[in-house]
């Protein structure tokens, strides 16, 4: 009896790098299990490692499939770009990706197992390219809210707004209004027989209106307004900020891994009305002021990296308010087994915050954070992990495992 043929696989590892409104990773790790020349196995294990990252223009979610090998004499790295749009339904999405999917593996799979690709490029029969209509402009409104509720304890979040937008190659503007609301109530604090409430009730209106073009590939003029309306215990009861400025970009617009590089300078006037008189005695001020920005978004295939840097003042009397922040993260594939990821971030600043307070009052107290002058924060994951290499899915009795250890029973 002859022996049957064997063939090795496509070994290949999914790294999600972006999500997006549909689960992109999801549905790419469910295509790759129904290709009958791919297994799915750990990083250590794969021949291919395949990022799939996401970013977002109108409707569409841009899935960028990128393959990438270490294999002597194989190509490095191969992209292909999928567009699905979230509001089709699930067949139609899939449809859309499988394509994209096989041409970004294909490379590696004719290496692998020969025999198993085929290539045939045609116009469909009677078929001429279709002009296509679109349009710049764009609209979205939204509406959320979240709540929980006990005898004692009772908590609610509302926010909602609105959006319009017009987005072209070579310039953009928009305007945007928003509101948010946040109560809690809960018992009171007894303290040395007094009591204090710790009812927390905020409230914020703001608005945004920029425009902005591109002088070449690299720079950009523009300008932005912004404003906004806080409730009785907040910052503002009215503040305006209008600014203008150029930007230095390295990245192209459209990017599409949704890299970014850029650095600004701003200048322009602000004009606030407070909510309490602060410890310079205003009531109100209006002051001209100007920034440096710079912001870095950057995704490699095994290293993202990030970055906010910003210094803000008043342009005549900058000891007077400034912000100088910095944030910045990273996210590393460190090997096949270990992941890791980092973030920093600190604030000092200058921001005459109100002369007196009702130390009594936990809402008025908790709220004049935002003048605090030194703000910092950090996170750290560290991941170690060896995965099976069996390429099996299951998600049975996930319900129970997914109970967590302290909840009540």
């Amino acid at each position: 009896m002859d022996q049957a043929e064997t063939f090795q696989a496509l070994a290949v590892d999914l790294e999600c790098q972006g999500w997006g409104r549909v689960d992109a990773c999801t549905f790419v790790r469910g295509q790759l299990d129904e290709l009958p020349v791919v297994t799915v196995v750990p990083r250590a294990k794969a021949d291919v490692v395949l990022y799939l990252d996401v970013t977002q223009r109108n409707n569409d979610d841009l899935w960028l499939l990128r393959a990438t090998s270490s294999v002597d004499g194989w190509p490095a790295d191969y992209e292909q770009i999928a567009t699905v749009d979230y509001r089709w339904p699930v067949d139609e999405q899939q449809v859309a990706f499988e394509a994209p999917l096989a041409r970004s593996l294909a490379p590696y799979v004719a290496l692998k197992v020969p025999e198993a690709v085929t290539v045939t490029m045609s116009v469909p029969d009677g078929a001429e390219e279709e002009e296509r209509r679109s349009t710049p402009y764009g609209f979205v409104a939204w509406l959320g809210g979240w709540g929980s509720w006990t005898p004692q304890y009772q908590y609610a979040s509302l926010w909602s707004g609105m959006s319009a937008y017009r987005v072209t190659p070579t310039d953009g503007a928009g305007v945007s209004v928003s509101y948010e609301r946040n109560i809690e109530v809960q018992p009171d604090l007894s303290v040395d027989g007094a009591d204090v409430s710790l009812a927390y009730d905020s409230e914020e209106l703001t608005g945004l209106v920029h425009g902005e073009g591109n002088l070449d590939e690299h720079w950009t003029v523009g300008m932005v307004a912004r404003g906004g309306h806080q409730d009785e215990d907040g910052q503002f009861d009215g503040t305006l900020k209008v600014h203008a400025g150029v930007e230095r970009n390295w990245f192209a617009s459209d990017d599409a891994r949704g890299n970014r590089l850029a650095a600004a300078y701003l200048i322009g006037v602000q004009a606030d009305a407070y909510q309490r008189t602060n410890v310079l005695g205003e009531d109100y001020a209006t002051f001209p002021t100007h920034m440096v920005l710079l912001q870095g978004d950057v995704q490699f295939d095994t290293v993202s990296l990030s970055l906010d840097l910003a210094a803000q003042a008043e342009l005549l009397k900058p000891d007077r308010r400034y912000v100088l922040s910095a944030d910045a993260g990273t996210d590393l594939v460190l090997g096949s087994n270990l992941d890791l990821y980092l973030s920093f971030g600190v604030t000092q600043q200058a921001i005459p915050g109100p002369a007196a307070l009702d130390q009594a009052d936990f809402e008025q107290v908790k709220r004049a954070s935002y003048a605090e002058p030194l703000q910092m924060y950090g996170n750290f994951n560290i991941r170690i992990h060896f995965d099976p290499s069996n390429g099996v899915r299951n998600n049975r009795f996930d319900a129970a495992v997914g109970l967590d250890g302290a909840d009540n029973l």
